[in-house]
């Protein structure tokens, strides 16, 4: 099964140091206005935010004013752009699934080693999306080792708990939904109230993303708008 190494220190000047992007990475890079909503109705709030091109994904920094900020990792698929973050250097990953009836077909990332290929997960199993569910492919960011096992998936308010059984309780993880997106961000604790955040963003067009977001512990979720700066 995947190996969480220590948190992605994320340094953005080198991360948009002359490089080769692909173009599908390429066209949401750029930084951003963002102005959300709480959970629950909570006030509202603005935010920088700052996506760029890393390795086979994202990196991602939300800076929230007085000098707090959130770094976090994101996978693109399709129109949904998945991301999990942290306030700190906690260890974390984030698997991004298109759902199609009982069946999940993933990509995920590690923070440890964030330029790796992404790795693949399919699950299969109810359709309501809650139970148990059997790996039936998933393949480690090296792309020649496979693991196996079982994810069991709870709905939580507006959200999803995950526990992924490799074959023991090895990882937690909390869930949104964007359309037919599951994106879940996941860490080594049994404690929801440690996990990472996770957000999902639909992308508009080329300069707007809206999505829903949820912190450790949380059952609601947020809205976070991103308006791209000229």
């Amino acid at each position: 099964m995947r190996r969480i190494l220590p948190l992605l220190v994320l340094v953005l000047g080198a991360a948009l140091a002359p490089a080769a992007a692909p173009a599908v990475a390429q066209d949401i890079a750029g930084i951003y206005d963002a102005q959300g909503h709480n959970p629950g109705g909570g006030g509202a709030y603005k935010a920088v935010v700052q996506i760029v091109p890393f390795g086979s994904a994202h990196a991602i920094l939300w800076k929230l004013g007085a000098g707090k900020g959130n770094e976090g990792l994101a996978i693109r698929q399709g129109n949904v752009l998945g991301a999990g973050y942290t306030a700190g250097k906690i260890p974390f990953g984030l698997v991004v699934y298109r759902v199609a009836g009982g069946v999940l077909d993933g990509e995920w990332i590690s923070s440890g080693d964030p330029k790796a290929e992404l790795g693949r997960e399919t699950l299969e199993g109810p359709a309501t999306l809650g139970g148990n569910y059997k790996i039936t492919l998933g393949q480690n960011r090296d792309g020649t080792t496979n693991y196996t096992g079982e994810v069991i998936i709870k709905p939580d308010g507006d959200t999803y708990l995950l526990a992924w059984m490799v074959p023991k309780l090895a990882y937690v993880g909390r869930g949104v939904m964007i359309g037919d997106v599951l994106v879940v961000a996941y860490g080594r604790s049994q404690d929801p109230k440690k996990l990472p955040g996770v957000v999902a963003y639909k992308i508009d067009n080329a300069d707007t993303l809206s999505g829903v977001w949820a912190t450790p512990g949380a059952k609601l979720t947020g809205t976070e708008t991103l308006k791209r700066r000229p």
